[in-house]
């Protein structure tokens, strides 16, 4: 965060990195709700690999238990 308020210049008086803090804070919500859909989508879509895979697999060990 200290290198884009070096680089972004600061406005006069005592509020400089105020407005910098508040977009870099809305930047970390929007990169954290991110992560948390793809954290999502990725465990939806390996439990549903998951099931394709092992399926079969149960479906022949049933299949030889009898």
């Amino acid at each position: 965060m200290w290198r884009l308020q070096i680089w972004v210049p600061g406005m006069p008086g005592n509020r400089g990195p105020r407005p910098i803090r508040v977009a870099l804070g809305a930047v970390k919500g929007a990169q954290e709700l991110v992560a948390h859909q793809m954290l999502s989508w990725a465990e939806a879509t390996f439990s549903w690999a998951q099931k394709r895979l092992c399926k079969p697999l149960l479906d022949l060990y049933g299949l030889t238990a009898r």
